[in-house]
Protein backbone atom coordinates (compact mmCIF):
# COMPACT_ATOMS: atom_id res chain seq x y z
CA UNK A 1 0.00 0.00 0.00
CA UNK A 2 1.44 3.40 -1.05
CA UNK A 3 1.25 6.49 1.44
CA UNK A 4 -1.78 8.17 -0.70
CA UNK A 5 -3.79 4.72 -0.63
CA UNK A 6 -2.83 4.62 3.25
CA UNK A 7 -3.80 8.44 3.87
CA UNK A 8 -7.40 7.65 2.01
CA UNK A 9 -7.73 4.42 4.40
CA UNK A 10 -7.11 6.79 7.03
CA UNK A 11 -9.43 9.63 5.81
CA UNK A 12 -11.98 6.84 5.52
CA UNK A 13 -11.67 5.91 8.91
CA UNK A 14 -11.75 9.22 10.99
CA UNK A 15 -14.66 10.28 8.65
CA UNK A 16 -16.68 6.41 9.53
CA UNK A 17 -15.36 8.19 13.64
CA UNK A 18 -17.24 11.65 13.02
CA UNK A 19 -20.36 10.34 11.54
CA UNK A 20 -20.87 7.60 14.26
CA UNK A 21 -19.82 10.93 16.82
CA UNK A 22 -22.64 13.22 14.66
CA UNK A 23 -25.54 10.55 15.44
CA UNK A 24 -24.99 11.03 19.59
CA UNK A 25 -27.10 13.24 21.62
CA UNK A 26 -26.48 15.18 23.57
CA UNK A 27 -23.34 16.88 21.75
CA UNK A 28 -20.62 18.86 23.14
CA UNK A 29 -19.95 21.97 21.28
CA UNK A 30 -16.19 21.29 20.87
CA UNK A 31 -17.18 17.87 19.31
CA UNK A 32 -18.74 19.90 17.47
CA UNK A 33 -15.97 22.69 16.91
CA UNK A 34 -13.74 19.87 15.77
CA UNK A 35 -15.64 18.44 13.22
CA UNK A 36 -15.79 21.80 11.63
CA UNK A 37 -12.24 21.76 11.81
CA UNK A 38 -11.24 18.42 10.63
CA UNK A 39 -13.83 19.11 7.73
CA UNK A 40 -11.86 22.26 6.34
CA UNK A 41 -9.04 19.97 4.90
CA UNK A 42 -10.86 19.07 1.34
CA UNK A 43 -9.77 15.15 1.67
CA UNK A 44 -11.47 15.05 5.07
CA UNK A 45 -14.58 16.72 3.35
CA UNK A 46 -14.94 14.15 0.78
CA UNK A 47 -14.37 11.36 3.31
CA UNK A 48 -17.14 12.18 4.73
CA UNK A 49 -19.29 12.66 1.65
CA UNK A 50 -18.25 9.20 0.66
CA UNK A 51 -19.39 7.80 4.31
CA UNK A 52 -22.53 9.96 3.80
CA UNK A 53 -23.48 8.42 0.52
CA UNK A 54 -22.90 4.77 1.34
CA UNK A 55 -25.01 5.11 4.16
CA UNK A 56 -27.83 6.60 2.33
CA UNK A 57 -27.27 3.44 0.01
CA UNK A 58 -26.82 1.43 2.70
CA UNK A 59 -29.65 -1.49 1.37
CA UNK A 60 -27.71 -1.85 -1.45
CA UNK A 61 -25.00 -5.30 -0.58
CA UNK A 62 -22.03 -3.58 -2.15
CA UNK A 63 -21.89 -0.63 -0.77
CA UNK A 64 -22.94 -2.28 2.74
CA UNK A 65 -19.80 -4.81 2.82
CA UNK A 66 -17.86 -0.90 1.87
CA UNK A 67 -19.18 0.84 4.98
CA UNK A 68 -18.97 -2.77 7.26
CA UNK A 69 -15.30 -2.48 6.08
CA UNK A 70 -14.90 1.40 6.92
CA UNK A 71 -16.23 0.76 10.55
CA UNK A 72 -13.92 -2.07 10.78
CA UNK A 73 -10.90 0.09 10.08
CA UNK A 74 -12.33 3.21 12.08
CA UNK A 75 -12.80 0.61 15.19
CA UNK A 76 -8.79 -0.86 14.55
CA UNK A 77 -6.89 2.07 14.17
CA UNK A 78 -5.26 4.19 17.01
CA UNK A 79 -7.47 7.02 18.64
CA UNK A 80 -6.40 10.39 16.96
CA UNK A 81 -8.82 13.03 17.05
CA UNK A 82 -8.45 13.12 21.32
CA UNK A 83 -6.19 10.78 22.72
CA UNK A 84 -4.38 7.95 21.51
CA UNK A 85 -5.85 5.59 23.96
CA UNK A 86 -8.76 3.74 22.36
CA UNK A 87 -12.36 5.17 23.42
CA UNK A 88 -14.76 2.18 24.62
CA UNK A 89 -17.49 5.06 23.78
CA UNK A 90 -16.51 5.41 20.10
CA UNK A 91 -16.08 1.52 20.06
CA UNK A 92 -19.85 0.87 20.62
CA UNK A 93 -20.78 3.99 18.52
CA UNK A 94 -18.97 3.07 15.56
CA UNK A 95 -19.83 -0.57 15.88
CA UNK A 96 -23.46 0.31 16.40
CA UNK A 97 -23.38 2.40 13.27
CA UNK A 98 -22.04 -1.05 11.73
CA UNK A 99 -24.76 -2.75 12.77
CA UNK A 100 -27.61 -0.20 11.57
CA UNK A 101 -25.83 -0.62 8.45
CA UNK A 102 -25.86 -4.58 8.34
CA UNK A 103 -29.49 -4.61 8.61
CA UNK A 104 -30.05 -2.31 6.12
CA UNK A 105 -30.54 1.22 7.47
CA UNK A 106 -33.47 2.93 8.45
CA UNK A 107 -34.34 5.05 4.92
CA UNK A 108 -37.47 3.79 2.73
CA UNK A 109 -36.22 3.31 -0.42
CA UNK A 110 -38.95 2.98 -3.04
CA UNK A 111 -38.79 2.71 -6.92
CA UNK A 112 -40.82 5.23 -8.96
CA UNK A 113 -44.17 4.24 -9.88
CA UNK A 114 -46.00 7.62 -9.56
CA UNK A 115 -45.03 11.05 -9.96
CA UNK A 116 -45.74 12.64 -6.38
CA UNK A 117 -44.06 12.16 -3.69
CA UNK A 118 -44.26 13.42 0.18
CA UNK A 119 -43.24 13.42 3.73
CA UNK A 120 -45.26 13.99 6.74
CA UNK A 121 -43.28 16.17 9.91
CA UNK A 122 -40.52 14.12 11.32
CA UNK A 123 -40.45 11.90 8.18
CA UNK A 124 -37.25 11.49 6.00
CA UNK A 125 -37.63 9.19 2.47
CA UNK A 126 -35.02 8.07 -0.75
CA UNK A 127 -36.76 7.64 -3.81
CA UNK A 128 -34.71 6.68 -6.44
CA UNK A 129 -35.78 8.04 -9.89
CA UNK A 130 -36.15 5.91 -13.34
CA UNK A 131 -33.74 7.55 -15.10
CA UNK A 132 -30.73 6.79 -12.19
CA UNK A 133 -30.96 9.54 -10.22
CA UNK A 134 -31.55 9.36 -6.48
CA UNK A 135 -33.22 12.04 -4.32
CA UNK A 136 -33.78 12.02 -0.29
CA UNK A 137 -36.90 14.03 0.76
CA UNK A 138 -36.24 15.75 4.59
CA UNK A 139 -39.30 16.30 6.73
CA UNK A 140 -42.35 18.04 5.45
CA UNK A 141 -41.32 17.80 1.76
CA UNK A 142 -43.31 17.82 -1.50
CA UNK A 143 -42.23 16.54 -4.60
CA UNK A 144 -43.26 16.14 -8.09
CA UNK A 145 -41.61 14.41 -10.93
CA UNK A 146 -41.73 14.92 -14.49
CA UNK A 147 -39.27 12.60 -16.92
CA UNK A 148 -39.25 14.23 -20.47
CA UNK A 149 -37.19 13.25 -23.43
CA UNK A 150 -35.80 16.55 -23.55
CA UNK A 151 -35.68 16.94 -19.96
CA UNK A 152 -35.86 15.75 -16.26
CA UNK A 153 -38.55 17.83 -14.13
CA UNK A 154 -38.74 17.70 -10.59
CA UNK A 155 -41.01 20.11 -8.54
CA UNK A 156 -39.72 21.14 -5.25
CA UNK A 157 -43.16 22.59 -4.15
CA UNK A 158 -41.62 22.44 -0.46
CA UNK A 159 -39.51 21.18 2.34
CA UNK A 160 -35.70 20.35 1.46
CA UNK A 161 -34.19 17.46 -0.85
CA UNK A 162 -30.84 16.21 -1.55
CA UNK A 163 -30.23 15.05 -5.15
CA UNK A 164 -28.25 12.94 -6.71
CA UNK A 165 -28.16 13.50 -10.45
CA UNK A 166 -27.56 10.68 -13.11
CA UNK A 167 -25.14 12.26 -15.65
CA UNK A 168 -26.99 12.63 -18.88
CA UNK A 169 -25.41 16.07 -21.00
CA UNK A 170 -28.49 15.22 -23.45
CA UNK A 171 -31.53 15.54 -21.05
CA UNK A 172 -30.65 18.48 -17.79
CA UNK A 173 -31.97 18.05 -15.01
CA UNK A 174 -34.42 20.63 -13.56
CA UNK A 175 -35.48 21.51 -10.06
CA UNK A 176 -38.57 24.08 -10.34
CA UNK A 177 -39.06 25.65 -6.52
CA UNK A 178 -40.57 29.02 -6.46
CA UNK A 179 -39.37 31.45 -8.89
CA UNK A 180 -35.71 29.94 -9.66
CA UNK A 181 -34.73 26.86 -11.30
CA UNK A 182 -32.03 24.88 -10.53
CA UNK A 183 -30.18 23.58 -14.05
CA UNK A 184 -27.88 20.19 -13.55
CA UNK A 185 -27.03 17.52 -15.70
CA UNK A 186 -24.89 15.02 -13.18
CA UNK A 187 -24.15 16.12 -9.99
CA UNK A 188 -25.29 16.55 -6.12
CA UNK A 189 -26.94 18.90 -4.38
CA UNK A 190 -29.46 20.41 -1.61
CA UNK A 191 -32.59 22.30 -2.34
CA UNK A 192 -34.34 23.92 0.45
CA UNK A 193 -37.75 25.86 0.16
CA UNK A 194 -38.70 26.81 3.45
CA UNK A 195 -41.11 30.03 3.82
CA UNK A 196 -40.20 32.65 1.60
CA UNK A 197 -36.39 31.80 2.12
CA UNK A 198 -34.50 28.97 -1.01
CA UNK A 199 -31.27 27.86 -0.31
CA UNK A 200 -28.92 25.99 -3.21
CA UNK A 201 -26.27 24.15 -1.72
CA UNK A 202 -23.70 22.58 -4.46
CA UNK A 203 -21.65 19.31 -2.96
CA UNK A 204 -20.24 18.15 -6.40
CA UNK A 205 -20.05 18.87 -10.20
CA UNK A 206 -21.98 22.15 -10.97
CA UNK A 207 -25.31 24.10 -11.37
CA UNK A 208 -26.91 26.63 -12.93
CA UNK A 209 -29.71 29.12 -10.56
CA UNK A 210 -32.27 30.43 -12.90
CA UNK A 211 -35.06 33.05 -13.07
CA UNK A 212 -36.81 32.75 -16.21
CA UNK A 213 -34.52 33.10 -18.69
CA UNK A 214 -31.53 35.03 -16.21
CA UNK A 215 -28.53 33.65 -15.09
CA UNK A 216 -28.78 34.23 -11.36
CA UNK A 217 -25.88 32.20 -10.57
CA UNK A 218 -22.91 29.45 -11.14
CA UNK A 219 -21.95 27.64 -8.38
CA UNK A 220 -18.92 25.55 -7.54
CA UNK A 221 -18.63 22.66 -4.95
CA UNK A 222 -18.71 23.92 -1.46
CA UNK A 223 -21.04 27.15 -2.58
CA UNK A 224 -24.21 27.88 -1.64
CA UNK A 225 -27.21 30.36 -3.06
CA UNK A 226 -29.59 32.19 -0.74
CA UNK A 227 -32.24 34.00 -2.36
CA UNK A 228 -33.06 36.39 0.38
CA UNK A 229 -29.56 38.11 0.00
CA UNK A 230 -28.55 40.57 -2.11
CA UNK A 231 -27.11 39.38 -5.35
CA UNK A 232 -23.56 40.51 -4.28
CA UNK A 233 -24.01 38.46 -1.09
CA UNK A 234 -26.10 35.43 -2.29
CA UNK A 235 -23.48 33.05 -2.78
CA UNK A 236 -21.30 32.11 -0.11
CA UNK A 237 -18.75 29.51 1.09
CA UNK A 238 -21.31 26.41 2.38
CA UNK A 239 -20.31 23.86 5.16
CA UNK A 240 -21.53 20.92 4.04
CA UNK A 241 -21.87 18.68 7.19
CA UNK A 242 -24.20 21.61 9.09
CA UNK A 243 -26.12 21.14 5.46
CA UNK A 244 -26.23 17.43 5.58
CA UNK A 245 -26.79 16.56 8.78
CA UNK A 246 -30.84 16.54 8.21
CA UNK A 247 -30.25 12.98 6.51
CA UNK A 248 -28.27 11.89 9.50
CA UNK A 249 -31.10 13.05 11.87
CA UNK A 250 -30.05 15.76 13.08
CA UNK A 251 -29.50 19.34 13.15
CA UNK A 252 -26.55 21.05 13.44
CA UNK A 253 -26.78 24.68 14.34
CA UNK A 254 -23.26 27.03 14.12
CA UNK A 255 -23.98 30.48 15.13
CA UNK A 256 -27.62 31.05 14.20
CA UNK A 257 -30.40 33.31 15.49
CA UNK A 258 -32.21 31.29 18.12
CA UNK A 259 -34.98 32.14 16.20
CA UNK A 260 -34.42 30.88 13.32
CA UNK A 261 -33.06 27.14 15.23
CA UNK A 262 -36.48 27.19 16.77
CA UNK A 263 -38.30 27.83 13.77
CA UNK A 264 -36.20 24.98 12.31
CA UNK A 265 -36.46 22.40 15.57
CA UNK A 266 -40.30 22.78 15.00
CA UNK A 267 -40.37 21.66 11.35
CA UNK A 268 -39.21 17.79 12.63
CA UNK A 269 -41.83 17.14 15.49
CA UNK A 270 -45.64 17.64 15.73
CA UNK A 271 -44.57 18.92 19.64
CA UNK A 272 -43.87 22.86 19.13
CA UNK A 273 -41.76 25.75 20.86
CA UNK A 274 -43.11 28.61 21.39
CA UNK A 275 -39.92 31.64 21.64
CA UNK A 276 -41.58 34.68 24.19
CA UNK A 277 -38.02 36.12 24.80
CA UNK A 278 -38.43 38.66 22.08
CA UNK A 279 -34.72 40.43 23.28
CA UNK A 280 -33.46 36.82 22.97
CA UNK A 281 -34.53 35.94 19.07
CA UNK A 282 -31.41 37.57 17.97
CA UNK A 283 -28.95 35.72 20.00
CA UNK A 284 -26.62 32.88 18.24
CA UNK A 285 -27.07 29.10 19.17
CA UNK A 286 -24.52 26.39 18.42
CA UNK A 287 -24.76 22.60 18.69
CA UNK A 288 -25.92 19.51 17.37
CA UNK A 289 -29.07 18.10 18.09
CA UNK A 290 -30.96 15.02 17.39
CA UNK A 291 -33.91 15.97 14.92
CA UNK A 292 -37.51 15.81 16.51
CA UNK A 293 -36.15 16.16 20.23
CA UNK A 294 -37.82 18.97 20.99
CA UNK A 295 -36.96 18.50 24.64
CA UNK A 296 -33.34 18.73 24.50
CA UNK A 297 -33.05 21.64 22.55
CA UNK A 298 -35.36 24.13 24.49
CA UNK A 299 -33.40 22.64 27.39
CA UNK A 300 -30.18 23.28 25.93
CA UNK A 301 -31.18 26.68 24.84
CA UNK A 302 -32.70 27.57 27.92
CA UNK A 303 -29.22 26.39 29.70
CA UNK A 304 -26.94 28.63 27.19
CA UNK A 305 -29.18 31.37 27.22
CA UNK A 306 -30.68 32.02 30.63
CA UNK A 307 -34.14 31.24 29.59
CA UNK A 308 -36.87 29.06 31.26
CA UNK A 309 -38.38 25.68 29.44
CA UNK A 310 -41.87 25.60 30.47
CA UNK A 311 -43.78 22.67 29.64
CA UNK A 312 -47.37 22.80 28.22
CA UNK A 313 -50.70 20.03 28.63
CA UNK A 314 -50.86 20.38 24.99
CA UNK A 315 -47.28 18.72 24.36
CA UNK A 316 -45.79 22.69 23.44
CA UNK A 317 -42.84 24.18 25.32
CA UNK A 318 -42.40 27.63 25.77
CA UNK A 319 -38.94 29.21 26.26
CA UNK A 320 -39.64 32.37 28.24
CA UNK A 321 -37.07 34.80 30.18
Amino acid sequence: MDDEDQANKDHQAEATEWFARLKTTPLAKTTLEGFFEWQRDPAHAEAFAQVERLWGRAGDLRSRTTMQRFTQEALARPQSMHSRRPSLRMATLVCSLSLAVAVGGALLVLRSRSADYMTGIGEQRAVALTDGSHVRLATDTRLDVKMKDAARHVDLEGGEALFEVAHDTMRPFVVDTGDIQVVATGTRFDVRHVGSRITVTLLSGGVDIRKGETLVAQLRPGQSWQSDRPAAQAVTEANAGAVLAWTQGRLVFDKIALKEAVNEVNRYSERKIVLVAPKDEGELISGSFKAGDTAAFADAAAAMLDLTAQRQADGSITLVP
